[in-house]
């Protein structure tokens, strides 16, 4: 079986955030906050963008409200949105879509060298990774992610620098 393969962007852990801010983990914090973002894009279709959000908790969906992500850009406009219902449904925004993040792919890095679903710094638990599917305007190359809980939203990463996916 051919596996797909997806080709780093952008690490949270090592690229320069917002105003001079770098390093892991996310700018505003919580119980329960996002603590890095990779986006990688399929080298089999370079028109869209993965984003793979790790939590410190669980992605738990239940109680009142929806669970997952939210992506913006400079500009504040939504780039996409991709959750869970309380029923576990899932519930998406323009174009995006909710992977499963256990699905075995091949990650690369820009060199083309195999690299680890989660950093070696950090558990491997599915519980913790939200993976989605998302098409990007041209000019969307500085993006803010931040999570929801079942409750209340929750880490933020401001205005990471990513670039968009080659264009061959």
């Amino acid at each position: 079986a051919v596996l797909p393969t997806w080709i780093l962007l952008r690490d949270s852990l090592v690229g320069t955030r917002g105003t001079n801010i770098t390093g892991p983990g996310p700018d505003g914090s919580n119980t329960w906050p996002l603590r890095w973002v990779r986006w990688y894009y399929p080298a089999d279709n370079r028109s869209h963008t993965i984003a793979q959000y790790y939590s410190q908790g669980s992605w738990a969906y239940g109680g009142s409200s929806n669970v997952g992500c939210r992506t913006l850009n400079t500009s504040a406009q939504d780039v996409g949105e991709g959750y869970l219902g309380p029923t576990g449904s899932p519930v998406n925004t323009r174009g995006v879509v909710l992977l499963d993040s256990d699905t075995s792919v091949v990650r690369r890095d820009a060199s083309g060298n195999v690299i680890p679903r989660v950093p070696a710094t950090y558990d491997d638990d599915p519980a913790r990774l939200w993976t989605m599917r998302l098409m990007r305007r041209t000019g969307d190359t500085r993006i803010t992610s931040h999570c929801k809980t079942n409750a209340n939203w929750v880490g933020e990463l401001y205005y990471m620098d990513v670039p968009q996916p080659p264009s061959s």
